[in-house]
Order: structure tokens, then C-alpha cells, then sequence
């Protein structure tokens, strides 16, 4: 677990090799294999019961997969983490999760060169927009993690917006997801700065920043760290979002009406 974590911190694809790519998604498989509580008859069933001792590791797991360009198989963790984080009441965590589900699943059917429509329940359109209806269903006493998820329906609503830009009858669908997607985040970062500002003067002090490892489901952009202009950034896209070419490629013909 240690070393798939110090590889997943190491940052995006263009600072680890397919090499080290590779390596972060065995370790993390033989983790949740050595977690398993039982002598189950197949390594897949050995994995989803690990995940249940580790949601957390669960979701890393579905990132290195991404990494790894096994879409498929990330989508699959990522579903089943969001499930864990369900049964255990963290509904937050859940809806990050299945967001990411979706997330792999556009991957997938971008590589594939075959966008789902919305009569398949599994299409990434139809995932992305059962979680983005699931966010408000968050709670939490946690404020940053409630900032996350909304964030992170931001990034989902965005995905959403590409994928239906590429069917020309579904594009001003696309152009209101994207509007959606930009005023909820400029509503978040305002209600941040508004947070700052208010704790700033009950402290008299200036609110400070601290960098750490980011490997981790809550190591996700935040309110004060996404806006709609940086979900369009290619940099950001790779080193926080941890987006393959691929979904970019798709994103940019958004972004720029093509």
C-alpha cells in the first residue's frame, strides 16, 4: 500500500512511466487480495472483499486503474466503492465515487468510439447523471467534503456536456449542462471566499495553505481550488483531475464550439 501510494502521489501520467503505472495498480490489487477476511474461490471476489475492509483504498485503486488506462475495470472499483462508502452512511464519499464510475465509463466510450445512449442504465451519460441528481442527497458536518462533492458534480457535469456535444441533436443540452456546471461552481467559490473572510475575522489571522501527499479521495479539489475556468485547463485536467488525453481531447472540442 505504501508504494502504490508514494507512485500515486508522484503526480500525473507524465511524470509516471506505464511502468510505474502498472506497478501502482498491482499493488494496490495485492493489498486488497492480502485484506480479504475469507478463502474465496476467485481473485476477484478475493478484491471486492478487501475494498469492504478499505473504501478508501477502493477508490485509489479505481484511480490507479484509470491511470492505467483500464477504464473498464476502474469503473467497476469505483461502483463498488461508492456502494462501501453507501454502507457505511458516508453518502459524500459515495457520490464522489460514483461520479468517478461515470468518469471511467466516458473514458471507455471514448477509446471504444461508442457514446452509449441514454435507454443503456450502464452509459457513462446515464451514470454521470444519476450521481449529479445524487449530490444533493450529500451531508456531512464537514464543510470541505461537501465543497468536494459539489466540485467534483462540477467536473461530472462538464463530462456530461462533452459527451452530448459530440451528438449535434443533444448539444443544447450540452451548452446548459456546461452553463449549470459554471454557476454551481461560482456559487461554491463564492461561498467559500465568504467562509474565509468570516473565519479571518474571528481569528485576526490570514488563512494559510499547506501542500501534502495527494493520493487519497479527500486530497480532491476543492471549493477554492475548481472553478469552470480551470476544469477547462489542460494542466489542470492532467495534474488534479488525473484526466487520460483522451477526455481531454473530448472536453476541448466543448470548450471551443467544434
Amino acid at each position: 500500500m505504501g508504494r502504490a501510494r508514494a507512485i500515486r502521489s508522484l503526480g500525473p501520467e507524465q511524470i509516471i512511466n506505464s511502468k510505474q503505472a502498472a506497478m501502482g495498480v498491482d499493488d494496490y490489487k495485492q493489498t486488497l487480495i492480502l485484506n480479504s477476511r475469507e478463502d474465496w474461490d476467485t481473485i476477484q471476489e478475493q478484491i471486492e472483499d478487501g475494498c469492504k475492509t478499505n473504501p478508501y483504498a477502493a477508490w485509489e485503486y479505481g484511480m490507479a486503474l484509470r491511470q492505467n488506462s483500464q477504464y473498464e475495470e476502474a469503473k467497476v472499483i469505483h461502483i463498488l466503492a461508492s456502494d462501501l462508502f453507501d454502507s457505511i452512511s458516508d453518502r459524500s464519499r459515495s457520490v464522489i465515487s460514483l461520479l468517478d464510475a461515470g468518469i471511467d465509463t466516458a473514458c471507455q466510450e471514448i477509446v471504444s468510439g461508442k457514446i452509449s445512449d441514454n435507454d443503456n442504465d450502464d452509459s457513462a451519460k446515464n451514470i454521470l447523471k444519476k450521481a449529479v441528481q445524487y449530490t444533493t442527497t450529500a451531508e456531512s458536518r464537514d464543510v470541505g467534503l461537501l465543497q468536494r462533492v459539489v466540485a467534483k458534480e462540477g467536473e461530472g457535469r462538464i463530462v456530461l456536456a462533452a459527451l452530448e456535444w459530440s451528438d449535434k441533436s443533444l448539444r443544447n443540452d450540452a451548452e446548459r449542462e456546461l452553463s449549470t456546471a459554471c454557476e454551481r461552481l461560482d456559487q461554491l467559490e463564492q461561498d467559500a471566499l465568504q467562509r474565509v473572510n468570516d473565519n479571518n475575522k474571528k481569528t485576526n489571522t490570514a488563512s494559510t495553505t499547506s501542500t501534502s501527499l495527494r493520493f487519497n479521495i479527500d486530497d480532491y479539489p476543492g471549493a477554492l481550488e475548481t472553478s469552470c475556468s480551470r476544469l477547462k485547463n489542460t494542466d489542470f485536467q492532467t495534474e488534479r483531475l488525473e484526466w487520460p488525453a483522451v477526455l481531454q481531447d473530448k472536453t476541448q472540442k466543448l470548450f471551443q464550439l467544434k
